[in-house]
Order: structure tokens, then sequence, then C-alpha cells
């Protein structure tokens, strides 16, 4: 939804200096002509890890340079990470008169659950005809975000955590080696006969088919459908015992893997400016990689634990 406010007097017929009811620190411009639109994407306070969030805000201000106008206010959090994108900035004349237009696009990617509250920002100028200091108000966002089901998936594995210290990295193994198999079991409860139940390797293999098209959003939802079909929340043996991989960038810390952590970067940013010219061929050989040490390593696993022949 879209909503547009307008504000229009006579011409610029004098400045001034120091518009009285300014605070000392506050941004102001004078115009006489203000027009404010601006659009949160989507609208809905409610959502999951790996959502994004966008504000676009557009301005045109009468007889001033865009080049006046500030840049918007980036609101950060631990868990909620800001990307600014490059303004829009525009000059436009007609007749003599000149307008200043630009146009700012923050977006904001949901990395962990919680409650966040994005700020309102407030935009003010000075009308010199009126000689009044006016303002208008954007609303802020209050979010609520939930653990995606892939999240869920992680978080059981890291309330084993401090179950042990030498021997976390096998018990970790484990659980997620068992995880698989109850997916199957209530997927197989839920699916209709005939229907095909997702699995490691079939998960992976639709993984292949996106990176392979270059398919950006698939491939970043292929990757998390995987990644709860398989051990790989345990691919190393460097895992601190609190932690607990959520992101794509937790995720190549934890295989402790400098060239998926590259790519995953790569992929993020083309996801958030919906790169066309994104290939998936580097990531997909990286996952291949670690995919290939996941499962040696659940194969040594499986060997200690098996019982000798003759006790």
């Amino acid at each position: 939804t879209k909503k547009a406010f307008e504000f229009q007097t006579k011409p610029l017929a004098l400045a001034i200096n120091s518009p009285p009811g300014v605070k000392d620190g506050d941004l102001v411009i004078t115009t006489p002509s203000f027009r404010l639109e601006y659009q949160w994407q989507p609208e809905s306070g409610t959502a999951q890890t790996g959502d994004a969030f966008t504000l676009t805000v557009k301005r045109r201000a009468g007889d001033i340079s865009a080049m006046l106008l500030p840049p918007l206010p980036v609101f950060r959090a631990e868990g909620l990470a800001a990307y600014p994108q490059a303004p829009e900035v525009n000059d436009k004349t007609n007749r003599g008169d000149l307008t200043g237009e630009r146009t700012d696009t923050i977006i904001w990617v949901l990395e962990k659950p919680g409650t966040y509250d994005i700020p309102g920002i407030r935009f003010q100028w000075w009308d010199p005809d009126s000689r009044e200091l006016k303002q208008q108000v954007i609303p802020g966002l209050n979010l609520d975000v939930l653990p995606s089901p892939a999240d869920k998936v992680t978080a059981v594995a890291s309330d084993m955590t401090g179950q042990s210290g030498n021997y976390y990295f096998w018990v970790l193994a484990a659980v997620f080696t068992a995880i698989p198999a109850v997916f199957l079991f209530l997927r197989l409860g839920r699916k209709a006969p005939g229907q095909a139940v997702d699995t490691e390797k079939s998960t992976f293999a639709a993984l292949q088919k996106a990176c392979r098209s270059n398919h950006i959003g698939q491939t970043h939802s292929a990757f998390h459908a995987w990644i709860a079909r398989s051990s790989a929340a345990s691919s190393s043996p460097a895992l601190s015992p609190n932690s607990r991989p959520v992101t794509l960038s937790e995720f190549a810390r934890a295989c402790d893997d400098t060239q998926l952590s590259t790519e995953f970067e790569h992929l993020e940013e083309a996801l958030i400016s919906s790169d066309s010219n994104w290939r998936g061929s580097d990531l997909l050989n990286s996952l291949r990689r670690i995919r290939r040490k996941i499962n040696k390593q659940k194969t040594v696993q499986s060997k200690t634990h098996l019982a000798p022949l003759n006790p």
C-alpha cells in the first residue's frame, strides 16, 4: 500500500538561515513544496527467519537540489541485518522551476528469531512562505520473527551441546543422523499413498538443480530444505559447544570453509539485489565438497559404534 502526502505553496520567496522551532542537531530543508511517498513490503509484522522486509521512500522538494535531501537513517540490531541500497537522485527543471527527487530503499533480512521494533522516520522542512516548520512521520514496523523449519531442526542439536565436552562432536553427529529418520517417519504418516518422501538425497538433488539453473530464490530455499534432512550442522569438529548454525554465514563458519563462506555471501547479495548474473556452479562445487566431508564423518562415526565381531 502506497501513501502520499503533498503540501503546495507559492514559489520560494525568502530563505531562512535558522528556522524557529528547529532543535540543535536536527536536519531540516527549506522548500515551499514537499511530497513524500513510502511503502513497506510486506506490511505484515509476522515472519520467519530468512524473510526480508523492504522500505522504499520517495521524496520531491521544490526549489532545491536532490543532493540536499538527507539519506535515510539505517536501523540495525543483532539478528536483523540492514542493507541500504544506492539512492536514486535526480534534479528536474520545468520552465525554470527546480525540483529535487530522491528515492531510498532499505532491506532488512531477519537472521534470528525474536521481536524487533524498526523505529519510524521523521521528516521536517521549513516552509518560507507560511513561515511554518512542517513534518511528516513514516510509521515504524514491529516484527515478531518465528524460527523457520530449518531453525527448529538445528535447535534440537543445540540442546545437546552442554551434555559433553570431549564427545560433543560425536553426540551432535549422532543426533543429526537420527533427525532425518524422524522427519521421514512424520512425513510418511502424513503423505498420501504414492507420494514421494523427501530424503537427504532428494533434497540435495533439488539443491543441485537450483544451482545449475542459477535460480537465486530456489537455491536459497533448497539449501535450507537439504540442511534439515542432513547432519550438516555437525560437519565441523571445530564447532563450539554453544554454536547454533542458523544463517548461511554461521553454517559456513561451522564448516570452517572460507570458499563456502564466500559463495554464501555472493548468494545473499544476489538474493537482496535480484542479480540476474548470479551463477550457482561455484556454490554447488563447494556444497558437494562439504557433503562428501559430512558423509565421510558419518561413516567414521558409524564404524566407531560397531560392536566387535568376537566379544
